[in-house]
């Protein structure tokens, strides 16, 4: 059975295979529901287990069984299945069960011939549980997915996927979304946050810009899916807001600089400008494992200005970097 689905998430988690499939980021980027879109649609599709997890589920109300049911009669599905209070059956013989690592550490262990696991919730999955699940979920075309809110870089399931000696590499992704690919070519990773999900809801966006202005320590996390960091460790804690501004000509001119990453830190580039003792900052872009040969391409899209002749302040420590990009496109950068 065939559908047409218009959510690039849910065919971008149909058509490719991988071991791991990771779907984080922050509120409203529609994680949950595209992967139970998705997990339906396979369903329908062959006779396959399912087995949705988390770490701590003290009771079918903290699963995901709701969203799944609720999903199946959004899509007119409903003929096809038959919902049961702790499991869901698809008149092809395919079965969804719910269980809680934590709780169901002997159960997870022996099950068997699981084509698809689901975790949600997946930045709450301790170490141990990590090294329970993935081992169970044994079959060789097996896939284990993942959606998460990153809560910190210490997550076991972030340091899982990001603290490898894989290297990651970006792939075309539509809309705001970064997708990349383990080259090991065993893990997908999706990053997708509010300005990912056409259907953002204007409640959410409203929630969303009022934590902006009021906690903008906590936006990065809560709505842009980055990990929290030590916020008392923050240079500017406390001596910054965000507010819209227009640069005026005796401010002068504008102030760029840029930082070139390495591992899991990104190459960075900002535009400011210094007036009465405060610097605004208008723009600001950054990637992790960014090429050097895109750097000036992809600053180029995401300030959407000419950079080619801006002065632009740059490490001192990486100096061919520097010297190769002044003839790359960024002629006017330097140490």
């Amino acid at each position: 059975m065939a559908y047409n689905v218009d959510s690039w998430l849910v065919n971008l988690l149909l058509k490719t295979k991988f071991r791991y499939k990771l779907m984080y980021g922050g509120r409203g980027g529609g994680k949950s529901v595209a992967i139970a879109d998705a997990l339906i649609i396979l369903a329908t599709q062959k006779k396959l287990n399912i087995l949705c997890t988390r770490q701590y589920q003290g009771s079918m109300k903290d699963s995901v069984h709701s969203l799944i049911s609720r999903r199946i009669s959004e899509m007119g599905l409903s003929s096809l299945f038959l919902v049961q209070n702790d499991s869901i059956y698809c008149q092809n013989g395919s079965y969804f069960s719910f269980k809680g690592v934590e709780l169901s550490v002997d159960s997870i262990k022996s099950i068997d011939n699981i084509d698809y696991c689901w975790v949600e919730e997946a930045q709450t999955l301790t170490a141990k549980g990590l090294k329970i699940l993935t081992p169970s979920i044994r079959g060789n075309t097996a896939e284990i997915w993942f959606s998460m809110n990153p809560t910190t870089a210490e997550d076991a399931l972030w340091q899982f996927c990001f603290n490898t000696n894989s290297e990651r590499i970006a792939v075309p992704s539509p809309m705001a979304s970064l997708v990349e690919v383990n080259k090991d070519e065993r893990s997908l990773l999706i990053k997708v946050n509010y300005d990912s999900n056409p259907y953002f809801p204007k409640i959410l966006d409203d929630d969303r810009l009022r934590c902006l202005r009021n906690n903008p320590d906590d936006y990065a996390n809560i709505w842009l899916g980055e990990p929290a960091t030590n916020s008392n460790a923050n240079i500017f804690k406390e001596h910054w807001t965000v507010e819209d501004f227009t640069p005026t000509a005796d401010w002068g001119f504008p102030l760029y600089g840029m930082d070139f990453g390495y591992s899991n830190d990104p190459t960075t580039l900002v535009k400011c400008y210094l007036h009465n003792d405060t610097i605004y900052v208008e723009k600001s872009a950054g990637k992790v494992n960014l090429d050097i040969n895109d750097i000036a391409s992809y600053f180029f899209n995401e300030f959407g200005e000419d950079l080619s002749r801006c002065s632009i302040s740059a490490d001192c420590s990486q100096p061919m970097t520097i010297e190769y990009l002044r003839t790359h496109g960024l002629g006017g950068i330097h140490a």
